[in-house]
């Protein structure tokens, strides 16, 4: 089942039984036989079923299992026109989830296409342009979704990230997540000289 979706567990009870389900949250009522969950994460639940008259004792088990696809479209960003970007993130290993992009008509490239988990895509827009991902789960139908937007204008700290004020000495990260497949090189604020005092300028 998908995450915080109700299904009903157990089955129709019957006359001069009592029902006990552990764990209580989550389920609507732990005295019935049948009561609904709804849980968020993989959860067994366990039953204690009481005859009235002998006070006989019976015991039972049932999972919950919550299969959920992550869909991660990618770090809104900037990049050239006429650029092959990539998008996404690669599957987990694993899963089985399908993927579909938006638009499927774009302008995919070396060989990827709309239903790969990390198609390459060249960009070629005056304005920003969306891209949208919907990951679905076979096993449970559950959908997630997510948009990346790119565009030619950079925007002042997009990939070097916002000013940072530390202690003389002190260690700072900059930057962000490296983008697949990209390069990196730092300079110093004049855009020439190669950056001093870093772990690594590239």
């Amino acid at each position: 089942t998908c995450p915080n979706t109700s299904v009903q567990i157990g089955s129709v009870g019957n006359a001069g039984f009592t029902y006990a389900w552990q764990p209580a949250i989550g389920l609507n009522d732990p005295a019935l036989s049948n009561p609904t969950a709804t849980v968020a994460a993989t959860t067994e639940f366990r039953v204690l079923i009481t005859e009235t008259a002998s006070g006989c004792v019976n015991r039972d088990t049932v999972t919950v299992t919550v299969s959920a696809p992550v869909a991660a479209a990618g770090n809104d960003r900037a990049v050239c026109n006429g650029a092959t970007v990539t998008l996404g993130s690669p599957a987990p290993a694993g899963t089985n989830w399908t993927y579909s992009w938006e638009p499927s008509n774009a302008a995919w490239t070396n060989g990827t296409g709309p239903t790969d988990a990390q198609p390459q895509v060249q960009f070629a827009s005056a304005s920003p342009q969306s891209f949208i991902v919907t990951v679905t789960d076979p096993l449970s139908n559950c959908v997630a979704k997510d948009t990346v937007v790119l565009s030619n204008t950079i925007t002042a700290g997009e990939y070097a990230g916002a000013a940072v004020t530390t202690c003389q000495g002190a260690a700072v990260q900059l930057g962000r997540e490296a983008e697949p497949f990209a390069q990196y090189e730092w300079f110093m604020a004049d855009g020439v000289t190669p950056a001093t005092g870093l772990s690594s300028n590239t």
